[in-house]
């Protein structure tokens, strides 16, 4: 992995020599991936550790290379890019002759990319050092915790497993000067479970990521998805209602979040997509006086977490900004390209969703309306990044009345836009991150606008 003895990145910088007196070329950029990844597929025995059936170990090392040019048509000046994958064993000049080829075909308004950084790369730690130094070892040793936690279960037979664990590191190149390396690592997890006393009919599964192995906490999950399984006992449908409240997860609040951030994006405004502009409230409809605001900042600098990063994915340094506050939108995100296009200062603001917590536990969350339903899993939470509605069947949930627990619930179908619940909606105390989602903030919230639930009628 050492860039500096990289045969095939001087290779490619000399196939490119001769492009680079076309005059209508522009710029290159060089991208080298390199990464190790194991993978081991489980089958469960009874009282006994996994099975693993199959094992796999894949190396590789990529290079992708992007080209720009730039023409005059009818009298305005054009721009054109085109990326392609190196085939290393193919002849590199005709391979890079035929992108540019390519890029000609293309004609966007020009912009000026980047030729220097904004300011010095901040040194962020984005990938585990345990699975940076040995893959293997990380690998085993979480595989190790998989198997001792399954020899314990007594209640649920485990039906299958899957562990996948991975470690990347990203190098770039541009011809204006710039360049970055990146380090990634990646851990995946999933388990199906069912009751032993039922003929493979409830079978549960569920899936963790993480980014490393000190926060994967494997059997913590193992035995909360026991739990899970336990639970599922006679249930019921939901009750059709227009007006529903519901309690969300951490992990729930941080897919809910990522298109709400796309929409901060001024690429979507030069695109003619939905956004919202800044100095915009983020919720629609009225406000509840009883409601919580939201606070947002995006921090690219948090250690180990899944959006931290040196840099752009134009070469530029990522700034840390609080871009909602009190519900307030205070900014869109500018790029380099955007603020050329749209003749808007650049401000490069990315990185991961820190949100403000609010006041209240879980229990006081309950009871703030006569019912409530906590979804434990939904089946797959769909969101349109332009509307901004979601919807997804309930896999699993719990009935509340007054604060308690009467029913589980399964079925049924629950949506919503996240403009309109934030409207009205209350988070908790308890703040918990995921990292792989680059998420730090509530553990819960507790939405009471906005929710509809298609299930029996009452």
């Amino acid at each position: 992995m050492d860039i500096m003895q990289d045969t095939m990145l001087s290779k490619i910088q000399q196939a490119l020599a001769p492009l680079t007196q076309k005059k209508v070329f522009y710029a290159w950029r060089i991208d080298r991936t390199d990464s190790v990844a194991l993978q081991s597929l489980l089958l469960g025995k009874k009282d006994a550790e996994f099975e693993e059936y199959q094992a796999r170990k894949v190396f590789d090392q990529s290079y992708e290379v992007t080209l720009y040019s730039r023409q005059d048509e009818d009298g305005e000046q054009t721009m054109g890019n085109a990326t392609c994958t190196i085939d290393p064993l193919a002849d590199l000049e005709q391979q890079l002759e035929k992108t540019f080829q390519h890029s000609l075909l293309v004609n966007n308004k020009a912009w000026d990319l980047p030729n220097r950084v904004n300011e010095a790369y901040e040194a962020v730690v984005t990938s585990d050092p345990l699975i940076k130094e040995n893959t293997e070892q990380a690998h085993q040793g979480l595989l190790a915790t998989v198997n001792e936690t399954a020899k314990t279960l007594t209640t649920v037979t485990v039906n299958s497993g899957e562990l996948f664990t991975r470690f990347s590191r990203h190098f770039f190149q541009t011809s204006f000067g710039l360049t970055g390396t990146k380090e990634s690592s990646r851990i995946y997890f999933e388990i199906a479970l069912e009751k032993r006393t039922l003929p493979n009919t409830q079978e549960v599964l569920k899936h963790k990521k993480s980014i490393n192995v000190a926060e994967a906490k494997l059997d913590q999950f193992i035995h909360e998805t026991v739990d899970e399984v336990l639970s599922i006992r006679e249930s019921i449908l939901p009750t059709t209602s227009n007006n529903a409240t519901i309690l969300i997860d951490a992990e729930a609040i941080a897919q809910l979040l990522s298109p709400l951030m796309g929409q901060l994006d001024a690429d979507n405004e030069y695109s003619k997509r939905p956004f919202i502009a800044a100095d915009s409230m983020i919720y629609q409809h009225e406000k509840s006086s009883d409601s919580d605001k939201l606070t947002v900042t995006l921090d690219p600098n948090l250690p180990l977490m899944g959006l931290s990063t040196p840099f752009t994915a134009e070469g530029m340094k990522p700034q840390k900004a609080r871009i909602i506050v009190d519900d307030k939108v205070m900014c869109q995100r500018v790029d380099h390209k955007m603020a050329q296009y749209l003749n808007k200062t650049a401000n490069y603001i990315q990185g991961n969703r820190v949100v403000a917590e609010g006041s209240l536990t879980k229990a006081e969350l309950l009871t703030l309306k006569p019912e409530c339903i906590e979804i434990l899993a939904f089946s797959s939470l769909l969101v349109n990044y332009n509307t901004l509605t979601w919807s997804s069947e309930i896999k699993l949930g719990r009935l509340y009345k007054d604060g308690k627990a009467v029913a589980m619930l399964k079925g049924g179908v629950v949506s919503g836009n996240i403009r309109e619940n934030l409207a009205d909606f209350r988070f908790s105390d308890a703040v918990e991150k995921r990292a792989s989602q680059g998420y730090l903030g509530p553990r819960y919230m507790l939405i009471n606008a906005g929710v509809k639930i298609a299930g029996e009628e009452s």
